[in-house]
């Protein structure tokens, strides 16, 4: 039974795509944390601050999740993504590398 199902979802060419595509993203993520942790080491050459970064990586995320899911169940959908994406703009706006310095 078990076998017959795999050989559906092998043959289900969406599921395929999306095996794939969360494959490659998980790929790009791992190449990401070293190219994160390799920057950091190479600018302070201390393990312990390349270290931090990640932690801080995947701390931040958790900590964000905790406290959106009562921000989104408080306000509608639509005025969370207004708030969401003004943030984001003023971040990125934020940032010295887009101002031009």
């Amino acid at each position: 039974m078990a076998l017959t199902r795999m050989k559906a979802l092998g043959a289900n060419r969406r599921f395929l795509s999306l095996l794939s595509a969360e494959t490659v993203s998980m790929l790009g993520d791992s190449l990401f944390d070293l190219a994160i942790s390799w920057v950091i080491y190479a600018h302070t050459h201390s393990f312990l601050l390349s270290v931090l970064a990640l932690v801080a990586e995947y701390l931040a995320p958790t900590f964000a999740s905790l406290v959106g899911g009562i921000v989104v169940n408080t306000l509608n959908e639509r005025n969370t993504l207004v708030i969401v994406n003004l943030l984001g703009f003023i971040s990125v706006g934020e940032c010295p590398i887009f101002r031009g310095n």
